[in-house]
């Protein structure tokens, strides 16, 4: 069984920390309002707990065929709360979209879209849910039509006096606005919250060893989990009994279940085990490696002086195109171009097409061949549908509106601090919080 909390941020290829400052340690989410994500449009409007959008953000018209509205979601999984809304209003699941989902444990706010539905006829009677100002639009919501989010969340339990909190939050936010931003780690979710090893079946399936992605993905055993659900799976790493495992693996681990079960009646067709549990989560796997490739990779930049800094061998995009520094694009030239913010530093979010599409960075060119990688390897014959294609990512995710609110003597013992800030879609506020706290993962 492996212990969790020291070492998640390594598994998951975290390490080291843009900031010098000292943590100011603590923890989050201790209640559900303490740790609030809202939706801000392309437009800057932002979709607020309590209201919704504001009226100069609603884009109504009489007679479009679809309707958005606000979907404020209190501690409540995102398709939890569409299959609610689905059930309450009495419509298929299919006829919502929406822009991105949200943390469940979390309070939220974000729009949704339903087809051929009136503006009025859209309510929840629920404790967890509410709607606000929902109005008429001529097209539906697709996925990334927004430009982020814009967090507010409180810290608590820090144990230093308030004063001293207040400092190290405002030299850690200076550093922060000097560098213009934070490296845009891939956060835990991305891994899994009490299981950090989605990445290791990923990289199992990738290379076609089924079955050592199956004996991970039903074996794995961490910290962190129930009992109950600890002891299975040990149980059946010692036995290899799946039968006996069926009878021990706890009801809700359903996906599990599922593959227990065709290997009770199959117990050397590991492939089909897989092919048994839905497509999304085998997705999940793949892009998990991928994302634990770019952390590796920025996690070894943070240990240069200057980790922002352009050097040869990377990769830059602009209005322009995609360019390799030092290849297409002159060293100097890619220096005042990332000054100016008139270009962005990227690595490869590795995929089957990479090396075909574009440029490939050298230090993430470095990281595979130490994992003994290449792009063939993300095309699975035998499963192309969750064969990802690749992509870029920045390298620095930006930081908006960073603001440290004064600390204050928190009611259960120690210190609480305030931060607000806006993120780009796609981007982790954990990213930002290891920065400020500095804490083993747990404690997020």
């Amino acid at each position: 069984m492996r212990g969790i909390p020291i070492s998640t941020e390594e598994m998951i290829g975290i390490k080291g920390y843009l900031t010098t400052t000292p943590g100011i340690k603590g923890r989050i989410r201790r209640s559900i309002e303490d740790f609030v994500v809202e939706e801000v449009l392309e437009d800057g409007a932002i979709v607020s707990v309590g209201s919704g959008l504001p009226d100069h953000a609603r884009r109504g018209i009489d007679g479009g065929l679809y309707s958005h509205f606000a979907l404020e979601k209190r501690g409540v999984d995102h398709f939890q709360a569409i299959a609610q809304l689905s059930k309450e209003l009495g419509i298929s699941k299919k006829r919502f979209t929406y822009s991105g989902t949200k943390d469940a444990n979390a309070l939220t706010c974000q729009l949704v879209c339903v087809k051929a539905l009136s503006p009025g006829d859209i309510h929840i009677d629920s404790d967890h849910l509410r709607v606000h100002t929902p109005f008429r639009a001529t097209h539906p919501l697709r996925l990334g039509d927004h430009w982020g989010n814009s967090f507010r969340i409180l810290v608590t339990g820090i144990p230093l006096p308030p004063k001293q909190t207040d400092r190290l939050a405002e030299a850690t936010a200076a550093e922060i606005t000097k560098h213009n931003g934070v490296p845009n780690f891939f956060g835990h979710q991305r891994f899994g919250t009490l299981r950090a090893n989605t990445h290791i079946v990923g990289r199992h399936l990738l290379g076609g060893d089924f079955e050592s992605a199956v004996w991970e993905y039903l074996g794995g055993a961490f910290q962190g989990e129930r009992a109950e659900a600890i002891q299975a799976r040990s149980s059946l790493v010692e036995t290899r009994d799946f039968k006996a495992a069926l009878s021990s693996f706890p009801k809700d681990l359903t996906y599990e279940r599922t593959m227990l079960a065709h290997l009770v009646e199959n117990p050397r067709d590991f492939l089909g085990a897989l092919r048994r549990i839905p497509r999304g989560l085998l997705s999940l796997f793949v892009r998990a490696y991928q994302s634990y490739i770019f952390n590796l990779t920025l996690s070894r930049r943070l240990e240069a002086d200057d980790p922002f800094r352009p050097k040869d061998g990377d990769v830059l995009q602009s209005g322009r195109g995609t360019f390799a520094v030092g290849v297409s694009m002159p060293l100097d030239e890619a220096i005042q171009l990332l000054a100016r913010g008139r270009a962005r530093l990227v690595y490869s979010v590795v995929g089957y097409a990479s090396a075909a599409e574009g440029p490939i960075s050298r230090d993430i060119l470095e990281t595979m061949k130490q994992e003994n990688a290449n792009s063939s390897l993300f095309y699975v014959r035998q499963l192309p549908d969750i064969s990802p294609r690749g992509a870029y990512r920045d390298v620095i995710c930006p930081v908006k509106g960073l603001a440290v609110g004064g600390a204050q003597k928190g009611e259960q013992g120690g210190t609480n601090l305030r931060l607000s800030f806006r993120l780009p879609k796609g981007s982790y506020a954990t990213a930002v919080l290891r920065e400020f706290m500095k804490a083993d993962m747990a404690a997020y």
